[in-house]
C-alpha cells in the first residue's frame, strides 16, 4: 500500500454545540477505499465535511499529501484534488446534466467533453441523460450524476456521502463497480455507508464509529458480515 494521501491526526470536530467527532486519527492511501460505518449522528458526516473544510476542527489536523490543510478553504482543497459527493445530492434544478457536468470543471470546452467522454464510459448510465434537466431525474440517476460532478476535476481522493441511501438496486450495481474502478485507477475513495453489506463488498477498510469515537479499523479481509453486524448491534445498544 502506498503512503498516505489524506490523514486525519487526533481531530476532534464540534457540531451543533456537541462534540461530533472525537480524537480520529486515520490514514486513506491511494487506490484504497475506507467505509465508515456508524449509526446517524455518529460522526461520519462531519468527517468529510470536515476534509473539505466545511466544518471547523476544535483539535487535530487534516493532511492531504502530507500537508497540513489548515489554510486552505474548500474551493483551495478542490483545486488541489480533493472531491466531495454531499448527502442528498444537491444539483441545481434549472440546469440539464451536461451543464451541471461542464460547470464543475474549470478548463476548455474540449477537455470537458473529453472528461464527460471518459465518465460516461464508467457510468454508462450518464450517457443517457445528458440532456435531462436534474429536476426530472429518478434520485438514483442524480446521485450518478452528482458523483460524475465530484470526479469532473479528476480528485486524488473522492469523499463521498451516503452514495446508496434510497437507490434502487440496478443502480447500485452500476454505481459501486464503477467506485470500484476509481480505487484500481489509482484514486483513495473515502465514503460514509448505511449498508454493511455494500461497504464490505465494495471497500477495502472498514472504520466504525461510535457517537464519534472511532471504535474499529480494520480491512475488509479480516471482517465479516456477521462479526461487523454483531458490532454494530452493540453500538445501537449503548447508544
Amino acid at each position: 500500500m502506498s503512503s498516505s494521501l489524506l490523514s486525519f491526526r487526533n481531530v476532534s470536530v464540534r457540531r451543533g454545540g456537541a462534540i461530533a467527532v472525537r480524537d480520529l486519527t486515520l490514514d486513506i492511501a491511494p487506490g484504497e477505499i475506507v467505509a465508515l460505518i456508524g449509526l446517524n449522528g455518529a460522526g461520519k458526516s462531519s468527517i468529510l465535511r470536515a476534509a473539505m473544510g466545511l466544518e471547523a476542527l476544535t483539535e487535530g489536523k487534516i493532511l492531504f499529501r502530507e500537508q497540513s490543510l489548515a489554510e486552505m478553504g474548500t474551493p483551495e482543497r478542490a483545486r488541489r484534488g480533493i472531491g466531495y459527493c454531499p448527502e442528498g445530492r444537491r444539483l441545481f434544478p434549472g440546469m440539464s446534466v451536461s451543464d451541471t457536468l461542464h460547470a464543475a470543471m474549470q478548463a476548455p470546452r474540449r477537455q470537458r467533453l473529453a472528461r464527460i467522454e471518459e465518465l460516461t464510459n464508467l457510468f454508462p448510465l450518464l450517457g443517457t441523460i445528458l440532456d435531462r434537466e436534474s429536476w426530472s431525474l429518478s434520485g438514483g440517476q442524480q446521485q450518478v450524476v452528482a458523483i460524475a460532478r465530484a470526479l469532473m476535476q479528476r480528485p486524488e481522493i473522492l469523499l463521498l456521502d451516503e452514495p446508496s441511501l434510497g437507490l434502487a438496486p440496478v443502480i447500485c450495481q452500476e454505481l459501486f463497480p464503477a467506485i470500484r474502478q476509481l480505487a484500481n485507477d489509482g484514486a483513495a475513495v473515502l465514503l460514509a455507508e448505511q449498508s454493511t453489506a455494500t461497504a464490505l463488498a465494495v471497500a477495502d477498510r472498514i472504520a466504525v464509529l461510535h457517537r464519534g469515537t472511532l471504535i474499529l479499523n480494520e480491512p475488509v479481509a479480516a471482517l465479516s458480515h456477521d462479526r461487523l453486524k454483531t458490532i454494530l448491534l452493540s453500538e445501537g445498544e449503548q447508544h
